[in-house]
């Protein structure tokens, strides 16, 4: 299973929830069963060297060497990502980007801007811990936002920058705006990476905070204004039973937020708490919840607004899995693209022009072939979290980049190699990749053309660097 799942079947046994508020809903009932979409066999005998699968029996073409990387002015644009790089050698810490299983430790995580084949430093933070970071561009390409955890892991502050460097601080770096109090998350009951606030298309900002009574909602606003407006009204019932929104993302002309809410506290028994999608006008109207009867993580909306990819974990399914879904925009059509194929698959892309969906592939078996610490999360030891960091490295070994059709068909795998290859990240005319990869031994950014060719590694820095996102 893939490690968001591992914290969502944790957060489901340690706690359960409250029911959701009134709502405008589709029309009918959650489905008690998923409707599969094209379902491709797995082949019956894969040769012992391709550890990954190829269930359309496909000649792969293997990664090309380091003489045929593409040269620089073949890919425009700008990629932003988070680096540890300045962090001093005796700086104390994790000094990971990805270490999910720390004790909370301090460490340095700085978001940077490659752009015409350099890399520019855009701020440094001291954290705590530095899982829960994440960027994004604004629609125009000239604003930077970023997440960054600001005096205890839970409590995100955003943070927004011009990009045009005209206006810089004492140490060189952009003068960027901070909004207080943008995002603290409920304890440990969080989804890795996920987006959390976002800019549309009509350059308005929403943003997911949080009361004084630990209840969150959704504000929206333009970037440079001071003024916010709530438009969602979750429900707090008591101390420990409320509803929290964890993810937030806008639809491709800016009229409608999609986000996933949580469900915390006491629920009648047999019901389950789990990540409802949700649908909200910009104004606050129409707020309907979609038919989706398992947790839903992940989403994105096609470029034509018209459906929504996420991932799901359906616990009826034997075993339990993450695979990737589709639902049409107006809760009809709820379909599978991945059941059917090995291992997990999750953080579905949809390409610029919504014909094809790049996401990671992990056929890691955890249980054979990564030993899980008796104490996984949180670790309470140094010796507990080496353990648990031990089992992710396995773990994240397993993940490759695919690509298949928006219909879940004609799969084409990527990457092949045994380190992690993730968070992949469109280029504004859809033909270019970027992620993260581990296959230098450390995490880089690596471009790749969209048949997997012509990698080209980035950063090129022997410390972390991760979770890249392209802007226009």
């Amino acid at each position: 299973m893939s490690r968001t799942l591992i914290f969502s079947l944790l957060s489901l046994s340690l706690f359960t929830a409250c029911a959701l508020p009134s709502a405008i809903p589709f029309s009918g009932e959650a489905p008690s069963s998923v409707p599969t979409g094209q379902r491709v066999p797995n082949p019956t005998k894969l040769p012992s060297a391709i550890p990954s699968d190829q269930a359309d029996n496909r000649p792969f073409k293997p990664i090309t060497g380091p003489g045929d990387i593409p040269v620089l002015s073949s890919f425009g644009g700008k990629i932003a990502y988070f680096s540890n790089r300045d962090q001093s050698p005796n700086h104390e810490g994790t000094g990971s980007l990805e270490n999910e299983n720390a004790i909370p430790e301090s460490q340095v995580a700085s978001p940077y801007l490659y752009e015409n084949g350099i890399s520019r430093r855009l701020g440094s933070y001291t954290v705590q811990s530095a899982e829960n970071l994440s960027m994004g561009f604004a629609s125009n390409g000239k604003q930077l936002g970023y997440l960054i955890p600001e005096g205890n892991p839970y409590n995100l502050v955003l943070y927004m920058q011009n990009l045009d460097f005209t206006q810089l601080n004492r140490e060189g770096l952009p003068i960027g705006r901070k909004y207080d109090q943008t995002l603290p998350v409920y304890k440990q009951l969080l989804s890795m990476h996920v987006p959390r606030w976002g800019i549309s298309s009509k350059n308005i900002l929403a943003v997911i905070k949080q009361d004084r009574s630990g209840k969150s909602d959704i504000w929206v606003g333009k970037p440079g204004s001071s003024d916010l407006i709530q438009v969602t009204q979750t429900e707090r019932y008591n101390e420990s039973s409320f509803q929290e929104i964890e993810e937030v993302i806008w639809s491709p002309d800016g009229s409608q937020i999609y986000f996933t809410m949580n469900l915390i506290g006491a629920l009648p028994q047999g019901t389950l708490p789990y990540k409802h999608l949700v649908r909200i006008d910009r104004t606050g109207a129409n707020q309907s919840v979609y038919p989706v009867p398992f947790p839903v993580r992940h989403i994105q909306v096609s470029p034509d607004g018209n459906k929504l990819l996420f991932t799901g974990t359906d616990p009826t399914q034997n075993p339990i899995r993450d695979h990737l879904y589709t639902i049409n925009k107006d809760g009809t059509g709820l379909t599978t693209l991945t059941q059917g194929r090995l291992g997990e698959h999750y953080w579905g892309k949809w390409s610029p022009d919504g014909s094809q969906i790049v996401y990671v592939n992990n056929t890691k078996d955890f249980q054979s072939l990564c030993t899980a610490p008796s104490a996984m999360f949180p670790p309470s030891s140094p010796e507990e979290r080496r353990a648990a960091e031990d089992y992710m490295n396995c773990r994240m070994a397993g993940e490759e980049l695919v690509m298949a059709k928006a219909d879940g068909s004609q799969f084409q795998q990527l990457t092949r190699n045994e380190a992690q290859d993730t968070y992949p990240t469109w280029s504004p005319d859809g033909k270019y990749l970027a992620f993260t990869s581990k296959r230098d031994g450390n995490r880089e950014i690596y471009v790749i053309k969209k048949d997997g060719s012509t990698p080209l590694n980035i950063s090129q820095n022997p410390s972390e660097d991760s979770r890249p996102v392209w802007g226009p």
